[in-house]
């Protein structure tokens, strides 16, 4: 699978850090590791209104872009949300940036976008979002 298919949600657990994987069912991310010893798969139930998924996208330092992260784009600070079938970059005022497919939205160049962090847990950063 392409890193396009992948979610990202909150463990639902006091301190719960965010979990990288598949989506199973509407509450539980599932993941593989593998070692010496072959694979070893799990699963965390995460926080349903965490969840987001993968754009396929890159920021500058190689960082992942998720739907809820909060990225520096041509001098502005946005937000990355999945609506009505397309990927959108908004300004945190609400402005449309850039929107469409993840392909699209790669004309953002990977140079222009910074992962600054996420809604959930950096909400200040969306101070005056609409």
């Amino acid at each position: 699978m392409t890193e396009r298919h992948l979610f990202r949600g909150k463990e639902d657990r006091p301190d719960g850090e965010f979990i990288v994987g598949y989506l199973c069912g509407e509450n539980a991310i599932a993941w593989s590791e593998y070692d010496l010893n072959g694979a070893h798969d799990y699963m965390a139930f995460v926080i349903p209104d965490t969840i987001g998924q993968c754009t396929g996208l890159r920021d500058k330092d190689g960082t992942l872009i998720f739907e809820g992260d909060i990225v520096k784009a041509y001098g502005r600070l946005c937000f990355v949300r999945f609506r009505a079938g397309c990927w959108e970059l908004r300004s945190i005022d609400g402005k449309l940036i850039r929107y469409g497919t993840s392909e699209m939205l790669g004309d953002c160049n990977d140079e222009h976008l910074k992962v600054i962090g996420n809604i959930h847990d950096n909400p200040e950063l969306m101070e005056g979002s609409t």
